[in-house]
């Protein structure tokens, strides 16, 4: 779920044309850290989650809503696959 949560991070990022220097900027951290915790070589706090997802003008629950969506979508079509081959 962290590595979903990464990617919905990056996606919001890149739709906004945010660059990792502008979020590392506003979250007064370099934009080497800021890569390292957006490909997940870094952990991240729940504090430095929510100040990222505030950057990208979100709500915490409007984010979290997403995030379950996106695992929704991405277990169900996980699940369709695991079906389909069997069936072959």
């Amino acid at each position: 779920m962290v590595e979903l949560a990464l990617q919905h991070i990056k996606s919001k990022r890149l739709s906004k044309n945010y660059t990792q220097e502008y979020l590392a900027k506003r979250l007064s951290i370099t934009q080497t850290q800021y890569s390292r915790i957006e490909s997940g070589k870094s952990s991240v706090s729940l504090n430095t989650l929510i100040a990222i997802i505030k950057v990208l003008d979100m709500e915490e629950i409007e984010f979290l809503s997403e995030l379950i969506e996106s695992y929704k979508i991405n277990n169900a079509h996980t699940s369709g696959n695991t079906h389909s081959k069997l069936n072959n």
